[in-house]
């Protein structure tokens, strides 16, 4: 019988949510690595949307071989916002990446509403939306010096969850302060939705392009996976990256979602060719590993 996760080996998936969280997971990161490395994927980078996870990467990375294990932190009011300082401890501590605002982000609330953490004794009041931009739609102070400790850590700059006019404001921010490793965060999905149009120009820009499988699910938006593969074909898999962003109760484990991402993929017409540069080779090239 053939293997169904031989076409996952070698695989990066820059976009997994685990345990430690307050949203529920059905497993904590070290199970989600020892799935991934019994399937040969070559490396993972965790999300966590409310705390740097970077220094627990330390020591999960301790206790499991086979796999290498990042982390980053995503620059949510629970870390400061657009603070400069959880950015410097985070890179301090070995993070990959700093993603911008995601469910505390102004577009994220605008789309989604106040966020809800299920099994929380602790009810949260009620957040104010986080932007970039000034009043007169202007890059913020706190801004540029995030962008000037990315750039010269060359770590991962991601959009997260901002506006459209926000992400464009950023990558021009951020080519101008040096930065080389933009990644454009779930460009298909509901809440940070690009056209494939909108897509190529961000990739004209100097982004990445990173397709997630997670809104193709039925409790998302039920995208049709054309829809993504049409995308890649107007893009190029040179400016993609495909990651599963699985780690919710109600989807596949990340591994298997990453699995059948790809066989939908190779169905909707993408070479194997490019479906590995897109898992293997660009995000490898975004963590510093190539």
């Amino acid at each position: 019988m053939s293997d169904p996760y031989k076409i996952l080996a070698g695989t990066v998936d820059l976009h997994i949510h685990a345990l430690p969280d307050l949203l529920e997971r059905p497993l904590f990161e070290l199970d989600v690595a020892k799935q991934a490395r019994d399937v040969g994927y070559r490396a993972i980078l965790f999300k966590s949307h409310f705390t740097t996870n970077a220094d627990r990467m330390q020591i999960i990375r301790q206790q499991i071989d086979g796999i290498e294990l990042y982390g980053g932190v995503t620059l949510n009011h629970s870390v400061g916002g657009i603070n400069p300082q959880a950015v410097f401890a985070a890179i301090g501590m070995g993070a990959k990446e700093v993603k911008m605002p995601t469910t505390h982000a102004a577009k994220h609330l605008e789309v989604h509403g106040q966020p809800n953490y299920p099994w929380s004794s602790v009810t949260m009041p009620p957040v104010k939306g986080i932007t970039i931009l000034d009043q007169e739609g202007k890059p913020i102070l706190e801004l540029k010096e995030v962008l000037e400790l990315v750039a010269s850590h060359d770590v991962i700059l991601s959009t997260g969850h901002l506006s459209k006019d926000e992400v464009r404001v950023l990558l021009c921010e951020a080519r101008s302060a040096g930065v080389k490793k933009i990644m454009v965060t779930h460009a298909d999905i509901d809440t940070t939705f690009f056209t494939p149009e909108e897509q190529l120009e961000l990739a004209k820009m100097g982004a990445f392009i990173e397709h997630a499988f997670t809104p193709c699910m039925p409790l998302r938006q039920r995208l049709d996976p054309r829809a993504i593969a049409k995308a890649i074909q107007l893009v190029g898999a040179k400016r993609c990256v495909m990651s599963s962003d699985f780690g919710q109760m109600h989807n596949p484990l990340p591994v298997e979602g990453m699995r059948m991402f790809v066989q939908h993929m190779l169905k909707c017409g993408i070479g194997q060719e490019e479906i590995d540069i897109m898992t293997k080779h660009n995000p490898a090239m975004l963590l510093g590993l190539e």
